[in-house]
């Protein structure tokens, strides 16, 4: 009964830590990068080779022998030698595509890429989503694992060994727009007061959703949500089926304007992309098994670029510009004391002879107007 009157704590919310439930078949070991992508082009051609003999009509129990098949092609368990990478929740508009073309490259398929079409994940690739929601199968919020605690309550953990990427929601937002923008300003102006009405129509249609109602309320669980709204709907017997189907699913804009924590309740390590080289990158080269820099953002290969252009780490080049453009005292202690550690490992302390000419003006007209002060007050 105070489950049913809202008490439950409620999908949208995830209060301390949630234990881990593995929800796929990990025995494969992890291959090499060369490992993963051979075994992703012997696939395809096998795979290939299978659709052309269905096309023609011919796989029969003979043919299935010869192509190497057993005759019980349900017995079969598809790509358990394949190793399959981490568990990888897309949340949309959070640099998800990225990722996962970084990862099939690779030989790994995560998200998109581990699709069959818009509607299904292949095989043990994906996850099992919340059921209601049509958009592509890898935007869809993961349905978070029940599981009975030791009292018989069900409770909810998170998916073993997955990892998603939060962001900035008004970013997440301006992102959205200025996609829509792109590619039709007719539709999406690209002014403030567009987007502002943007944004109202889309909050507006999440408020009046029952299925994301059901779920904020969280007094049934998210398996079921679906289900009970179509049963009352049914009963009430106001709607035809179309419209019950539209009542009781959500997929607006492919779900990019749902809430980042209904994707991060069932994620076990949730990473922020405004932190992607510090903490992103480093993860991905370790669980693809990539050279170190390999997953770097273009943001930091240029700045990297750029600081050795300037003959400097970017630290070092970060603390010069300050110097150059508010010759703050603190700004000079930076860059003589990265000076002088550069002069002990025997290297060229200083970023140019230009730069150099150009300090020692600064300094100068400092000293200039420091002894014309002296002189006033004498």
């Amino acid at each position: 009964a105070r489950e049913m009157q809202g008490e439950r704590v409620p999908l949208l919310a995830r209060e301390g830590e949630a234990p881990r439930v593995r929800v796929r078949d990990d025995g494969a070991t992890k291959a090499s990068r060369w490992s993963r992508v051979a075994m992703m082009a012997s696939g395809a051609v096998a795979l290939g080779v299978v659709a052309t003999h269905a096309r023609s009509g011919v796989l029969s129990g003979p043919a299935e022998a010869s192509l190497g098949l057993p005759v019980k092609v349900e017995e079969v368990v598809p790509h358990a030698d394949q190793y399959k990478g981490p568990v990888f929740i897309h949340i949309p508009k959070n640099g998800g595509t990225s990722i996962e073309l970084l990862a099939a490259y690779n030989g790994v398929r995560l998200g998109m890429c581990a699709a069959t079409d818009p509607g299904n994940f292949e095989f043990e690739f994906g996850y099992k989503t919340i059921p209601g929601f049509n958009c592509n199968v890898w935007h869809r919020p993961p349905l978070p694992p029940a599981f009975r605690s030791n009292d018989g309550k069900e409770e909810y953990g998170v998916i073993a060994d997955s990892f998603c990427m939060s962001r900035n929601p008004f970013d997440r937002l301006a992102s959205q727009y200025r996609y829509k923008s792109s590619v039709d300003q007719n539709e999406a102006p690209p002014t403030c007061e567009s987007f502002s009405d943007f944004v109202d129509e889309h909050l507006e249609k999440m408020d009046n959703n029952a299925l994301l109602a059901c779920l904020k309320r969280g007094v049934v669980s998210p398996a079921e949500c679906q289900y009970h709204i179509r049963a009352r709907l049914t009963r009430e017997n106001k709607l035809s089926l179309d419209e019950i189907d539209d009542a009781s699913s959500y997929g607006a804009e492919d779900c990019h304007f749902l809430p980042q924590t209904m994707y991060t309740r069932a994620c076990e390590t949730v990473f922020a992309l405004e932190e992607y080289d510090a903490s992103v990158a480093p993860f991905l080269e370790k669980a693809l098994s990539l050279p170190p820099g390999t997953a770097a953002s273009a943001e930091a290969e240029s700045k990297k670029r750029a600081a050795a252009e300037l003959g400097a780490e970017p630290s070092d080049a970060q603390k010069a510009l300050e110097y150059l453009t508010t010759g703050d005292p603190a700004a000079r202690a930076a860059r003589a004391k990265a000076d002088e550690a550069k002069a002990k490992a025997g290297t060229d302390g200083a970023l140019s002879a230009a730069w150099a000419q150009h300090l020692d003006a600064k300094d100068r007209a400092a000293e200039d107007a420091e002894d014309a002060e002296d002189a006033e007050d004498a």
